[in-house]
């Protein structure tokens, strides 16, 4: 469902740095008791209190671990999706939101930017929507100096922005100002990046590595521009009907498909978008779930109930008309056609020269499959063709010669050269060079910056975008090793219980009561992962990435940023419990959240008044020892009586996958290690697993095909989510039981 992003070094260096931003400060978090006890046996899946001294472990039947782990959240989270009405829906989602921090199940720690940097990237040039693709699409609209952009031009483009955006005037007027600061320009744009695609078929894969360098390749039906209007691409023209259920797309025409030559395959046309969405099911990479339960019999189509294609809502009237019908109305779907890999067009005819089928005859393992297997095995309608590709060394791309709009081609070339973050100086010393285009400030860059003279002239703090990247709980833990190789990440803690246990009926066959069948408990009982959520510094471990006076900078303290989205008119709602709520308009997702929190009785801070006026990010609404040990001493209490004796002496273990290789990083995670354990008085043991490259770390969870080869207890942003479209739920459905791709990190999902 969706799409995962990994916890990519480069974006973190590159993404945030487009635009400038703001925001910063602590918030205090209040030393309340706890007033509800989740875990309590009335709540769905849990196991009662059994006779002291009788060890009874959880269960891994996987459908009752996720109702005992996610508790209210699923019955909340499918009553909001039912919601037609989108300030209705907000409200209830915010509800949902409330239930999954009360469970303890996640834990929201950064997103991306926020960090200090120096860029010659031109403020406001690219796209900034929080949504879909679109901010990776900035070829067409970015504008590069021949120097850094000082401090104070970037106050001056800053404002003007804000006074003309949604004009078309910004980057013409951007343009002639710098030029009168003595500026020129450069049309190559190359920065670092950290982890190769999988696959170069962005439509078979959710992950954001599949997709980040392609998405430039092929256009869709529409663009947002960089003063984050939406813009006909495509689709030269569009109407909707009364109710926002049926969507009719005229096809711009004379469109050419090409090869990574630039060979011409075929022409754009209506049947491109029919073809994509069944390939996209037929696939099963996670994209379709996106477009489930909203285009029209697409869910049938994908659980198989109906394996007839031409039942889905979306049909080629004629060479140059798409039609989609919705299974309901939904005024946010053409934000939906932002995202790359399920909102692109599939040249049919050259997928199928790549031995590409449809259907019940799709096979992506056979030897005559080999579409998306090379950028010089897919076809390209966008603007950028993939000229080269070399296993973590490069990616250049450089202008497709028959783009249908050339002179919308701003770029002459996009390079991306790969860094493990080893060297934590390595980007710092390219883009003092002019190698990349600009670079976050990292701990050891911030010092070097100072000392070369060119932070206080060039600096600025990068604005925070959309990705929430969290710390996830492994509930059903199987692997104990990397799955792709037994002698990496591999676990200390003795776990021959793991061995016992029978899949199929979901039970232990033994009452072998060792390191890993204690650390299981403790991780399927609600009180004590909301203790291991509130005992560490976020603080700390980001001073450790980025220096001490950014380490709140980065923090997000919900799932769903606080600001995402807010009521357009005064709304009350019943909620699924019976309860009622009524919101002013113009209230932001986060108040909604945080007045739910605090009905819930969490003493947590998702929405701080005193950052920006109002945000879930920049402060640490988490971290607070006291709460912490008030929920480890009931988590005990609940622990004994399953016969799970937690002490000092023997105390629960969690292993926690680390890259050693990535300095600032490893540093930042040893940090977390001290703040943890002390906050927890001895009672929780934390085991580094350490990888010396970062694709050990991405095979514990991230590229994990199946959650049952997730490896470790509790995976610090081991990945992340940025949402496909402008509504509160494209977070939360990620969430979801049975469907919810975001579950596989928690160990569920296969």
């Amino acid at each position: 469902m969706k799409r995962i992003v990994a916890l990519l070094l480069a974006m973190v260096m590159v993404l945030g740095l487009v635009a400038c931003g703001g925001g910063g400060g602590n918030g205090d978090t209040p030393n309340q008791e706890p007033t509800t006890t989740p875990s309590e046996p009335s709540e769905p899946g849990d196991t009662p209190p059994a006779e002291p001294g009788a060890f009874v472990p959880v269960t891994y039947e996987w459908d009752v671990l996720y109702d005992n782990a996610f508790g209210s959240f699923y019955e909340a989270l499918q009553d909001g999706l039912a919601a037609v009405d989108l300030d209705e829906r907000l409200v209830k989602m915010a509800y949902a939101e409330a239930q999954l921090l009360a469970s303890g199940a996640f834990a929201p720690m950064t997103s991306q930017g926020g960090n200090y940097a120096m860029n010659r990237v031109v403020p406001y040039t690219a796209p900034g929507v929080d949504w879909g693709n679109d901010q990776n699409r900035y070829e067409n609209c970015l504008i590069l100096a021949d120097n850094y952009v000082s401090v104070e031009e970037r106050a001056v483009l800053r404002e003007k922005w804000n006074e003309v955006k949604g004009t078309g005037t910004y980057r013409e007027w951007a343009k002639n100002y710098l030029t009168e600061q003595g500026h020129t320009f450069t049309t190559e744009y190359a920065t670092t990046y950290s982890a190769d695609p999988t696959t170069w078929d962005c439509m078979a894969s959710w992950n954001t590595n599949d997709s980040y360098y392609v998405c430039r390749t092929v256009d869709k039906l529409v663009m947002y521009d960089n003063e984050n209007v939406m813009q006909p691409c495509l689709a030269e023209s569009w109407e909707v009907n009364e109710d926002n259920s049926v969507f009719t797309f005229h096809i711009r025409q004379g469109v050419k498909w090409v090869d990574s030559q630039g060979r011409e395959v075929g022409e754009v046309q209506a049947d491109d978008w029919v073809a994509a969405l069944q390939h996209v099911a037929d696939c099963g990479g996670g994209q379709e779930e996106l477009f489930c339960g909203v285009i029209e019999g697409y869910l049938n189509y994908v659980d198989g109930s109906d394996p007839d294609f031409s039942h889905v809502g979306v049909q080629a009237l004629d060479k140059y008309t798409l039609q989609i019908t919705l299974e309901k109305p939904f005024a946010v779907f053409p934000t939906m056609l932002t995202y790359d890999g399920i909102a692109a067009p599939l040249c049919r005819s050259y997928y199928e020269s790549q031995g590409g089928k449809f259907g019940a005859e799709f096979d992506s393992a056979s030897s005559s499959y080999t579409y998306g297997s090379s950028p010089n095995n897919i076809a390209y309608c966008g603007p950028l063709l993939i000229t080269s590709w070399t296993a973590k060394n490069s990616i250049v791309l450089k202008p497709n010669p028959t783009y249908w709009n050339p002179d919308g081609v701003n770029l002459t070339s996009m390079t991306f050269y790969y860094s493990d973050g080893s060297d934590p100086l390595q980007a710092y010393n390219m883009a003092q060079n002019k190698e990349i285009v600009g670079v976050g400030l990292n701990a050891s860059a911030l010092v070097r910056a100072r000392e070369d003279g060119v932070f206080d002239d060039y600096h600025f703090q990068g604005k925070l975008v959309s990705t929430t990247y969290a710390n996830f709980w492994c509930f059903p833990r199987l692997g104990f090793a990397n799955f792709n190789d037994p002698n990496r990440m591999v676990s200390g803690q003795t776990h021959d219980s793991a061995d016992a246990i029978d899949l199929e009926a979901g039970v232990y066959t033994s009452d072998i009561l060792d390191d890993a069948a204690r650390t299981h408990s403790a991780v399927n009982n609600t009180n004590f992962r909301l203790a291991v959520n509130m005992a560490f510094d976020r603080g700390g471990v980001l001073a450790q990435e980025i220096g001490e006076e950014l380490k709140f900078a980065s923090l997000r303290n919900s799932y769903v940023p606080g600001s995402f989205s807010a009521l357009s008119a005064d709304t009350t709602v019943t909620l699924y419990d019976g309860e009622s709520a009524t919101f002013p308009a113009g209230t932001w997702y986060g108040e909604m959240l945080q007045a739910f929190v605090d009905k819930i009785g969490l003493p947590v801070v998702v929405w701080n008044t005193d950052v920006d006026g109002g945000s879930s990010d920049g402060y640490d609404g988490w971290y607070s020892p006291e709460n912490a040990m008030t929920y480890l001493n009931k988590a005990i209490e609940e622990l004994a009586a399953q016969g799970v004796e937690v002490t000092t002496e023997n105390p629960i273990q969690l292993d926690v996958p680390v890259n050693s290789s990535w300095t600032n990083g490893y540093n930042g995670m040893v940090a977390f290690q001290q703040s943890l354990e002390a906050s927890l008085q001895g009672f929780v043991k934390v085991n580094l697993i350490l990888g010396d490259v970062s694709d050990d770390v991405d095979n514990t969870g991230y590229y994990a095909e199946t959650g049952s080869k997730v490896n470790y207890d509790y995976g610090v942003r081991v990945t992340g989510w940025t949402p496909d479209y402008g509504d509160a739920g494209c977070y939360l459905e990620t969430l979801a039981k049975y469907t919810g791709r975001m579950t596989k990190p928690f160990g569920f999902w296969g």
